[in-house]
């Protein structure tokens, strides 16, 4: 088989109904896939468990369908929340390849699918990330060091990122009670 498409990740919006949904990428463990739901409103978010609110059909190197759990809790997505399920690949190489022998052409195939789909979840987290211009010189931005009184903001050659303090904002003065203005 071969990885042609780079889909890891699908969303659907919860309808308060519908109970089955396409898995559109290739997995092969139902552990290599996360379901998360998420609520719309709160962005509050609830990794799910197999079993528990759901089940997967297929796999093993094919798509599949994911089956929300509707008894005895009902887990059905309601409207405004996102049913979300993705890649969740280990970060693992588990194959052992005997020496001498016989090229296991099939086995080196489905390890490499499997390191493609690592690739493809890794290119899928960091087109989520922050990121600065690839001439960008900056480096070593440590979210740990702000403090409730500090921010991050673009600096001056809009290349990168400084961690200020508010103190050195000129947000103005409070010049008393505006309600007769």
């Amino acid at each position: 088989m071969t990885l042609t498409a780079t889909t890891n990740k699908v969303a659907y919006s919860g309808d308060g109904s519908t109970t089955s949904f396409p898995v559109t990428f290739i997995y092969w463990e139902d552990t290599t896939v996360k379901v998360i739901l998420s609520n719309n409103t709160t962005g509050v978010e609830t990794v799910w468990t197999a079993g528990t609110q759901y089940n997967l059909t297929g796999g093993d190197g094919a798509v599949g369908t994911l089956a929300i759990d509707t008894s005895p809790t009902d887990y059905t997505p309601a409207s405004g929340e996102t049913l979300t399920i993705k890649s969740n690949h280990p970060v693992t190489q588990t194959t052992a390849l005997p020496l001498g022998g016989a090229f296991p052409s099939t086995t080196m195939e489905d390890r490499m699918d499997k390191n493609v789909r690592l690739v493809q979840q890794v290119q899928e987290g960091l087109d989520r990330a922050i990121k600065f211009p690839e001439s960008s010189a900056t480096t070593g931005v440590n979210l740990t060091d702000l403090t409730a009184l500090n921010m991050l903001r673009v600096d001056a050659a809009g290349t990168g990122i400084e961690n200020i303090s508010l103190s050195d904002l000129a947000l103005g003065i409070y010049r008393g009670n505006w309600a007769a203005s």
